[in-house]
């Protein structure tokens, strides 16, 4: 239907990053993505943006009517603002980076991410952290 052609082993493997990555970012905030992707890499990697996108804003929309009664409105403003920048430059970087290179930057930047959330640093915030983690 899609034109996807995945195995039984491939979609569980999606299917299971997805689940796991849905725990972790629901517990500790970040961590569907740094999860979803590598997997999504390895065995659909055509299918990366589509997938990953769809499965973290589920996710995101889920957490956020499950939270609801924490969000602040202005805050929400500023992480829009902040998310829009960045996706410009991610889709600029994937338009002019392709094969080989842009999966060894993709590969560094989640592993860079990854060991960065698992050392429990923590950075002083500017006035507007919203605008920061968009």
């Amino acid at each position: 239907m899609l034109g996807i052609e995945l195995g039984p082993a491939a979609i569980a493997a999606v299917v299971g990053a997805i689940f796991v990555g849905a725990l972790i970012q629901a517990s500790l905030g970040p961590g569907a993505g740094l999860v979803v992707a590598p997997v999504l890499e390895l065995v659909a990697s055509n299918q990366l943006p589509q997938v990953l996108i769809a499965s973290t804003l589920a996710l995101s929309v889920v957490i956020a009517i499950r939270e609801r009664s924490a969000l602040r409105p202005a805050g929400l403003a500023w992480l829009i603002v902040g998310a829009v920048p960045g996706a410009l430059a991610g889709l600029v970087l994937v338009r002019r980076i392709s094969g080989p290179a842009l999966q060894f930057l993709f590969a560094a930047i989640a592993a860079d991410a990854q060991s960065f959330v698992a050392s429990g640093v923590l950075i002083r915030s500017i006035q507007r952290p919203e605008f920061q983690t968009g």
